[in-house]
């Protein structure tokens, strides 16, 4: 999993062979493959892959994961909707290399694969796949739900020293313990941000209480009145001339 801090604005760029090698490694638990030609394990270096002197393998560290992705592709794979997948704004240059990385798939409108240079015409739209998931630490299923808040749902955003904040909540809590919630009141400034998932607290049940009526007064207490004496007395028959 990879934390933005690390991450670099620029793309870092090297051999396809060494990147295939570093991101099979996210697949398969982090170590890169053993039947990685060892002129590529040369190629890597130690700061990005360092070596079990017990076991013999390469394990990708974070400075290694870091040179994967920028900024940008990582937050907008962070993005996605952990539900249906869909990753959106997505430049055209983006969504060629996410594709060739095996981070997102473009699938058409009947869930078949599809090229991202024939997006255009054939609708199709891009998604979030098992690997991506792992290198930006979002979930590969549906926490459960005593764990984590309903997607669009509100909660209240609790700090120590600060006013509460009603948010809604856009995503599922993450590997490092952060959900990304949206402030309707700071649209004019980063309206979406991540939060502690620590600091959400459930919004407070609404008890509706009906107002007892107040007791009648007047005229309409009189009318009230008669009313009820109609309803105790007897019923008695009435004959065709209108008397008992």
């Amino acid at each position: 999993m990879l934390s933005e801090s690390k991450l670099s604005y620029c793309i870092v760029k090297m051999p396809p062979a060494r990147r295939r090698a570093m991101l099979a490694a996210i697949d398969i638990g982090g170590h890169l493959p053993t039947n990685t030609p060892g002129r590529v394990l040369d190629s890597i270096p130690e700061t990005w892959a360092r070596t079990d002197t017990r076991t013999g393998l390469r394990w990708l560290t974070e400075a290694g994961a870091s040179a994967l992705l920028n900024v940008d592709r990582f937050r907008k794979l962070r993005r996605a909707d952990p539900e249906k997948g869909i990753v959106t704004g997505l430049s055209y240059a983006e969504g060629r290399g996410l594709t060739r990385d095996g981070l997102i798939v473009f699938l058409d409108p009947r869930g078949r694969p599809a090229d991202p240079t024939d997006r255009w015409i054939t609708g199709a739209v891009p998604y979030i796949t098992p690997r991506g998931r792992k290198v930006v630490g979002m979930p590969l299923a549906a926490p459960a739900l005593t764990a984590r808040f309903p997607l669009w749902s509100w909660a209240i955003w609790r700090r120590p020293g600060q006013p509460d904040v009603h948010v809604q909540v856009h995503s599922w809590p993450m590997l490092d313990g952060k959900v990304r919630v949206w402030l309707p009141k700071e649209h004019w400034n980063r309206p979406e941000r991540e939060v502690p998932v620590t600091e959400l607290r459930p919004l407070p049940r609404r008890v509706r209480v009906l107002p007892r009526p107040a007791p009648a007064s007047g005229p309409v207490r009189s009318a009230r009145a008669r009313l009820a004496r109609i309803q105790r007395a007897p019923f008695r028959r009435v004959g065709r001339s209108g008397h008992p």
